[in-house]
């Protein structure tokens, strides 16, 4: 009887251990990856996913996206205090990047850090910023949120706009910058950020 007993008691405690482990990794992973609000924490969404500069190529890699550069691999090395940048493929969406190698030594690409994404508007895979701000926002929206940018720039080659806000604390043109359309609307058409450290740290 004293067996049946324990085994009925371990019956329903295993249901109760299982949810407890889900709910510890779901706490974990939620906790690890939240977008912030703050510009300068450099936090992004790209097709439902999280991420924050400088992160690892893995990060990418996981999530389906892949280097689509020619003669650039996770293997290609890249020398010490240089940058390297390369485009990474998902489908018809592509992202632009660049990885950088502070340590002064050379170091194979998947073990550097991505400090630099680039994303047009011709990738739909929802990419979005701090306070909701993406692609198609416009001028006036990033503006109200975020003031008075750091610099401004106009185009009309191309008929085109440009701001950023600028965070160079941790290294030289780190920030946020965006292109906008000159129409009436200016709408956003691509939004590039920059967190590139001192260090590889």
């Amino acid at each position: 009887m004293k067996k049946i007993l324990n085994n009925t008691k371990l019956c329903m405690l295993i249901p109760i251990l299982i949810c407890m482990a889900v709910l510890l990794f779901t706490m974990y992973f939620s906790s690890a990856f939240v977008m912030s609000d703050d510009l300068f924490d450099f936090t992004f969404k790209l097709d439902g996913a999280v991420y924050q500069l400088p992160c690892d190529l893995e990060d990418f890699t996981e999530n389906g996206w892949s280097i689509s550069s020619k003669h650039i691999t996770e293997k290609t090395m890249v020398q010490g205090d240089t940058q390297e940048p390369f485009t990474m493929s998902k489908g018809d969406n592509k992202i632009f990047v660049k990885a950088y190698n502070m340590s002064g030594n050379a170091k194979m690409l998947k073990d550097c850090k991505i400090g630099e994404i680039k994303v047009d508007d011709h990738c739909q895979n929802g990419f979005v910023i701090a306070k909701g701000i993406k692609i198609k926002s416009c001028m006036k929206e990033v503006e109200d949120t975020f003031g008075v940018p750091d610099n401004r720039e106009e185009y009309s080659c191309s008929f085109s706009e440009s701001i950023c806000y600028k965070n160079e604390k941790n290294g030289k043109y780190n920030g946020v910058y965006f292109l906008f359309n000159s129409f009436d609307n200016k709408e956003c058409t691509l939004i590039t950020l920059r967190n590139i450290l001192k260090t590889d740290d």
